[in-house]
C-alpha cells in the first residue's frame, strides 16, 4: 500500500503541474505557462530508475481548480485510487478522477507524500516541483511490459480558463525496475 500511494502521490505532484497549454487559444496574457526542461514538449516518457522531472508551472491568475484524470490498464492501480476519492462521481472502474483541491480524502491521502494539494494549490501562481525520485517509484508497483498510463489534468485558473493536457508514462518492460 505504501507504494502504491507513493505512485498515487508522485503521479499527482507531477500533473498538477503538466497540464497547462493545450486549450490555450485564448491570447490573454494571464495564460499559465508550464516548462519541463528535459521534456520541453511533454511527448510520451518512458519511466526510468533515473530520469530528469523538474516541472515549473507559471499561473499568473492563481489556480482555483486542479484534477486529475487517470487511465491505465493497471486494475489495482485504479481500484486503489477509487479507495481514496470520497467524490462518489469522480469514481471510475475505467477512468478516476483525483480533486487536488476539493475532495479533502484525496487532499489529505497526498498530502502524506508531500504532494501540494487544497490550500497548497489554491491561488498559487507559481510552483516548481523536482518529482525526479518519485516517477519512477511505479516501476515498484510491477506494470505489465508495453504498458502505457495517461493522467489528464484540468487546472482551471481564478479567471475561469480551463486547461487540459494528456501526459503519458510508458513502461517497455525493463529488467532495471526500481527497488
Amino acid at each position: 500500500m505504501k507504494k502504491f500511494l507513493s505512485l498515487v502521490a508522485c503521479a499527482a505532484m507531477f500533473f498538477a503541474f503538466t497540464g497547462c497549454g493545450e486549450d490555450d487559444d485564448d491570447t490573454d496574457a494571464g495564460q499559465p505557462t508550464l516548462t519541463w526542461t528535459a521534456n520541453p514538449t511533454f511527448s510520451t516518457t518512458e519511466i526510468t530508475p533515473t530520469m530528469s522531472v523538474v516541472i515549473t508551472a507559471n499561473v499568473p491568475n492563481g489556480i482555483k481548480g486542479v484534477s486529475i484524470k487517470i487511465e491505465s490498464p493497471a486494475q489495482g492501480f485504479i481500484t486503489a485510487l477509487n479507495a481514496i476519492i470520497s467524490v462518489e462521481a469522480n469514481k471510475s472502474t475505467t477512468t478516476p478522477v483525483l480533486d487536488l483541491i476539493n475532495d479533502p480524502t484525496v487532499v489529505a491521502a497526498l498530502k502524506l507524500y508531500g504532494v501540494p494539494t487544497g490550500t497548497d494549490l489554491k491561488d498559487k501562481t507559481s510552483v516548481t516541483m523536482d518529482l525526479s525520485n518519485m516517477i519512477p517509484m511505479v516501476l515498484g508497483l510491477n506494470p505489465e511490459a508495453n504498458t502505457t498510463h495517461t493522467f489528464t489534468l484540468t487546472l482551471t485558473d481564478n479567471k475561469g480558463h480551463v486547461f487540459t493536457k494528456a501526459v503519458s508514462f510508458h513502461y517497455t518492460g525493463s529488467t532495471d525496475k526500481a527497488s
